[in-house]
């Protein structure tokens, strides 16, 4: 029992874990792409693309 749970601590490292690394740098580069500003709050006249590096912080364009 004690072997399935470290296999499955395992595969939750190695399939979870690397994901989120990688999608902070394609936020950047998605909100780049459509020419976008990064900042905590979008003002009335722009519209909300999505989150960048951290979740405070929206891609406004």
């Amino acid at each position: 029992m004690k072997i399935h749970l470290f296999f499955l601590i395992l595969l939750f490292c190695v399939t979870i874990l690397p994901g989120r690394s990688t999608s902070t740098k394609y936020r950047i580069e998605r909100c780049q792409k459509v020419r976008g500003i990064c900042k905590p709050f979008c003002d009335d006249d722009e519209y909300d693309y999505g989150y960048c590096i951290r979740w405070r912080n929206q891609c406004c364009i």
